[in-house]
Parts: C-alpha cells; structure tokens; sequence
C-alpha cells in the first residue's frame, strides 16, 4: 500500500521531458539528508546543485530559471511547501 501511496504522490512527475523535475527532486532529497533539514533556500541549492544540474542538462541555458521552475512544479505537486518570500522551501512529503 504505501509502495501505491508513494507512485500516486509523484504521478504528476511522469512524462516530464528531460527529467528535470525528478532532478530536481533527488537533489532536494540529497540536501535534506546532508543538511538534515527539510528546509532550504534556492540560494543553498543554487550553490550546492548548479553546476552538477548544468552538466546534467547542457542544453539548457538558463539553469537557475530552470530550477525554479522545477521547485514549483514540486511545490504545485505538493511535495514543496514555500515557506516565505526570501526562496525558502520546506520539504513535506
């Protein structure tokens, strides 16, 4: 059952070309476990996961906008809840 829970919860992320989303979302899952937080900035993942994110997607341009982007896509997905308007995020799911 939780198995099923767990592919519904993240559903929304199938079909996503590219995969940034599910990027994204392992490299919130890597800052969470190295800070033992399950809150972060964009600053902090801007610092941590850029350029790791850059060379994954060497395509893209804009790799700042692109994480953006994909932390909303998370936060619409509820796996995010924005916690304030100086880019903070808290992970809740």
């Amino acid at each position: 059952m939780a198995v099923r829970d767990d592919w519904q919860r993240y559903q929304f992320l199938a079909g996503k070309r590219g995969g940034w989303a599910a990027d994204v979302l392992s490299c919130v899952r890597v800052l969470e476990r190295e800070t033992q937080s399950t809150e972060f900035t964009l600053q902090d993942f801007y610092r941590r996961f850029q350029a790791e994110l850059a060379s994954r997607h060497t395509d893209n341009r804009n790799v700042q906008a692109k994480i953006r982007q994909q932390i909303q896509v998370l936060a619409k997905g509820h796996v995010l809840l924005f916690v304030d308007n100086r880019g903070r995020y808290r992970v809740i799911a």
